[in-house]
């Protein structure tokens, strides 16, 4: 016996490991007020045991008095090659819609690198500068070539409303207008000439 350990008996060791990752940017800005605006958010794949990913299906959680999905084109648009598209949008997204559900499988068993953007999801504006909301990614499948589950763990994140940055222009006077003597210039201002 050695620091108490049996030395008849066989020693385990455990690898720890954290499985995949699946997650959205954690912070994102997006201007408010302005028509047109918008803003894409990946869903991303990290840290796949053996580069063997063979399918998912997530769901996405959002505030509807925040952002809404874009309602022009795919609502949600593949990554990254094998994941170029989407097998089926399960909650179809749309207008006024909190959850997007969708997923996508390979079936070549094509290897992906550590870092997979599998699916993209454009958000537009609803809400007034300074709200947030949450983005809530929820694993409901992650499973390999084999249709095993794969280990995993889910992090989301954040899409905040900006306001539009306003530019501030000074001395926009630079020389006399020949037309109308009576408007200053930049150096009759200085001498107090009005």
């Amino acid at each position: 016996e050695m620091h108490g350990i049996d030395a008849t008996q066989p020693i385990m060791t455990f690898a720890v490991t954290g499985g995949s990752t699946v997650k959205v940017p954690l912070f994102t800005e997006m201007t408010a007020g302005v028509t047109g605006a918008s803003v894409v958010i990946p869903v991303v794949v990290l840290d796949v045991p053996s580069e063997d990913l063979g399918g998912y299906q997530f769901k996405l959680t959002y505030d509807t008095a925040v952002v809404t999905v874009a309602v022009t084109g795919a609502i949600v648009q593949g990554g990254d090659f094998p994941f170029d598209a989407i097998t089926a949008e399960n909650t179809p997204p749309a207008t006024g819609g909190e959850t997007a559900e969708w997923n996508h499988f390979q079936g070549g068993s094509v290897p992906v690198p550590a870092l997979t953007t599998v699916a993209n999801i454009t958000f537009e504006p609803v809400g007034v500068a300074g709200e947030c909301t949450n983005l809530d990614i929820t694993v409901v499948a992650l499973v390999d070539n084999a249709s095993e589950d794969i280990l995993n763990s889910d992090e989301d994140g954040q899409l905040c409303l900006v306001a539009v940055d306003a530019e501030s222009v000074t001395n926009l006077v630079a020389a006399q207008d020949v037309d109308n003597v009576l408007l200053p210039t930049r150096d009759s201002k200085a001498r107090g000439v009005r």
